[in-house]
């Protein structure tokens, strides 16, 4: 049972934590962004501020590729078996603060704190296990990785795409999500005690019209990850494009899941359960949708109506709610009116979540979830709208 941890335990009483939130990391030196403005960052719960990450601009994402080409040809003279200690050491110390971490990514971005913990937690043991038996030269030519977060769990990301990277020998700059930008801090801060040399691990904070589109500029980079709508990936690509960078880009998808016997039913109910409540908080996340034999839907209606009836919002600590929220008002609105469309032309809502009281409707940005059956087969979810906690159910024909 995880312990009731706020964000003041998280931080301490030196508020260090707070204090690396307020700065970006180059070079191996927590800085200000060299214009010194910055922007508050909301608990999607309750819409309090939980920390304040600067906004950086073209300046900074330069000095950040600046530190890390300086960095390349220091961090390989180290051993493949040096850099992949490094890196493991520094996910050890995750692991072992996995509770003041999970506490952030669950305010940072609204996954429902059990979930922020075990999706987390198995990156990290995943990665580990990756360094430990696959490190070992690297065939390519080193050199600067640039990533360009979503809010989904952008720890997690970074955990499961960069480590490899690292230990063979490339240097990253980091851009997350202004959504949700808090995570990655306690990745820097890990690898910068575990002892990764400076510009190894670069992270620039900042809004995607400035710092995420400074870093797609930048000419000097071995490759780009985006993780991100596809439509911005269409505006994120011209420069990566017209500099010949190889764009990497990781996209939402719908999961579609069949059900068709009897045996199954519980465990793939469960299943859809937790996808739905943690929803796009969840890397990669862009809808569900479950066709279900005809003879099936009454007990799976049955099964679904019983635990999101058990579902709450959240406990006396006030952080481990189990129904995720939206990353801000607007998309639970838009969720919430596209849900209501589908009804209007002719599906059946089967059951949803307790509303939100009004307090934590009007302060956070809870929405209930929905399980809605498409008796007409016409509903076509856009993985890149806000489909919220929502299951689209079909008969299977």
């Amino acid at each position: 049972m995880l312990s009731p941890l706020t964000i003041a335990e998280v931080t301490g009483n030196s508020h260090s934590w707070r204090e690396l939130c307020e700065r970006n990391y180059i070079g191996g030196v927590w800085k200000f962004t060299r214009e010194g403005y910055g922007f508050d960052i909301y608990d999607p719960a309750d819409s309090t501020v939980i920390a304040t990450v600067p906004l950086s601009t073209h300046r900074d994402i330069a000095e950040a590729e600046a530190a890390a080409v300086r960095a390349l040809p220091i961090w390989n003279e180290y051993s493949s078996a040096d850099r992949a200690h490094i890196v493991d050491t520094a996910l050890e110390d995750l692991a072992n603060r996995i509770d003041e971490v999970a506490i952030v990514v669950s305010r940072d971005t609204g996954l429902p704190l059990p979930f922020a913990r075990d999706d987390t937690l198995a990156s990290i043991n995943a990665a580990r296990l990756r360094l430990a038996t696959e490190s070992g030269p690297n065939a390519c030519v080193n050199g600067v990785i640039g990533q360009i977060l979503s809010w989904s769990n952008p720890l997690q990301t970074c955990v499961e795409t960069l480590c490899q990277d690292m230990a063979a020998g490339d240097t990253v700059i980091v851009r997350p999500s202004i959504k949700a930008p808090l995570s990655p801090v306690f990745f820097a801060d890990a690898l910068d005690q575990a002892g990764a040399a400076g510009g190894v691990f670069n992270l620039v904070q900042g809004t995607g019209t400035d710092a995420g589109m400074a870093l797609t500029r930048q000419t000097g980079l071995k490759r780009l990850d985006f993780h991100g709508s596809r439509a911005a990936a269409a505006m994120v690509s011209l420069a990566p494009k017209r500099n010949g960078i190889p764009l990497h880009t990781h996209f939402r998808n719908i999961r579609t899941v069949d059900l068709e016997d009897a045996d199954d039913l519980d465990a793939t109910v469960e299943d859809l359960m937790t996808r739905c409540l943690c929803h796009g908080a969840r890397p990669g996340f862009g809808g569900l949708v479950a066709n279900v034999e005809a003879s099936l839907l009454p007990a799976f209606s049955d099964i679904m109506r019983s635990g999101f009836g058990a579902c709450r919002y959240d406990d006396r600590s006030g952080t481990n709610h189990t129904v995720g929220p939206y990353i801000a008002e607007k998309y639970r609105n838009e969720a919430e009116a596209l849900a209501e469309s589908y009804q209007t032309n002719g599906a059946v809502q089967i059951c949803q979540t307790q509303s939100p009281d009004e307090k934590t409707y009007r302060m956070g940005w809870f929405g209930a979830a929905r399980v809605i059956h498409d008796i007409n087969h016409n509903i076509l979810l856009n993985p890149d709208h806000p489909n919220g906690p929502l299951i689209v159910v079909r008969e299977i024909r």
